[in-house]
């Protein structure tokens, strides 16, 4: 699917990031601008920097 310019909820949002101890960040869409996300100590609610970054979208198929 690429990236897309709107998410939707239960989107897939993915984003390569060079960490020293990962190779990225991804969430799940809960609306069109935030995700719900884990970080090393919690888990929260926001764009966590994903604007831009892949998506995948679950059809059915």
């Amino acid at each position: 699917m690429g990236t897309l310019e709107t998410w939707q909820a239960g989107d897939v949002i993915a984003k390569e990031i060079n960490y020293t101890n990962a190779s990225g960040h991804c969430g799940i869409a809960v609306s069109s601008t935030e995700v719900v996300a884990a970080g090393s100590n919690k888990v929260s609610q926001g764009s966590h920097g994903l604007i831009g970054a892949t998506v995948r979208r679950y059809t059915g198929d």
